[in-house]
């Protein structure tokens, strides 16, 4: 027996939902004004499960941190918003522990064959298909 569902008041067959079915990919994006950013908590968590040694240095003047040595100090547009590494340790968190001040962290889900990108505008994001892009010169 053939299930059948109404999608746009035309009847759907679950074979041909069932074999459009895909693995879905998390990729973490800002949902705010501010850029993306990670917490302080969430980078020391990541730099422990990469094995990566560091320290923490308060910078009173701007009443933020660094992490040192500088090379470890996550160039946060280099990291791979789908690193699994990244990705467990936000939802082990949480968006409110994982996000820095001034933006919103959250998970996108897409189609696993989905070739993507992520684009911004004034720090807030969004993931979009890739495709071909040409501007003026």
């Amino acid at each position: 027996m053939v299930e059948h569902f109404i999608c746009n008041e035309e009847v759907v067959s679950s074979t041909l939902i069932e074999s459009s079915i895909l693995y879905m990919q998390k990729i973490l994006i800002n949902t705010d004004v501010g850029g993306f950013s990670l917490s302080l908590e969430a980078k020391e968590l990541y730099l422990k499960e990469k094995g990566f040694s560091y320290t923490v240095t308060e910078n009173p003047s701007w009443g933020e941190y660094s992490i040192l040595p500088q090379e470890l100090n996550l160039s946060l547009y280099l990291l791979l918003r789908d690193d699994p590494v990244l990705i467990r340790i936000f939802e082990q968190i949480g968006s409110e522990k994982f996000s820095a001040d001034y933006c919103t962290i959250r998970i996108v889900e897409i189609p696993d064959d989905v070739q993507w990108i992520i684009c911004e505008s004034n720090g807030y994001e969004w993931v979009a298909e890739k495709h071909r892009t040409w501007s003026a010169g």
